[in-house]
């Protein structure tokens, strides 16, 4: 199957990955052996959490897509927030699954959610046309209304 963008949600748990292909609805879990969280760290060991994550966003992704929007979310050990080095992680772990940055905020496509639950698809495609709404007013100094700020669900 040939693709543009793969939409991808990262959901990281205790010992567990689950990722939803946001295109096709089709979501996988995996849970880890060895495992890769500590008793204080969601992820505290950065390759073996890696691995599980890089495996089933290449069973989730299409043969020939070029490139994937990924959200990625702590749903664990989420006492007092996600702190800058667990997004740090976070963030690595999204890149290397495939999400990219550019110099371009529009051309952004990895983000870490900060909320405390899952979230539905249509909260995830709300984020990314607030993201591209608020990047396009701040670019060209529209005035627009919108429903959503992307800042309501993710960290940037």
């Amino acid at each position: 199957m040939f693709t543009v963008c793969t939409n991808l949600y990262i959901k990281i748990k205790e010992n567990a990955v689950s990722v939803r292909n946001l295109d096709t609805g089709r979501e996988v879990t995996r849970f880890s052996d060895p495992g890769f969280s500590t008793t204080r760290l969601l992820v505290g060991d950065f390759r073996q959490a890696q691995k599980v994550i890089k495996s089933l966003v290449k069973d989730l992704s299409p043969v020939f897509a070029f490139s994937k929007k990924i959200v990625i979310h702590q749903l664990d050990k989420m006492e007092g927030g996600v702190s800058p080095v667990e997004a740090r992680v976070l963030r690595e772990l999204a890149l290397d699954a495939g999400g990219f940055l550019s110099f371009s905020t529009l051309l952004l496509r990895t983000a870490i959610c900060t909320k405390e639950n899952a979230l539905s698809d249509q909260e995830i495609f709300n984020f990314w046309k607030a993201r591209i709404q608020d990047e396009l007013s701040k670019s060209f100094k529209l005035s627009t209304s919108n429903e959503h700020k992307a800042s309501d669900f993710f960290e940037k």
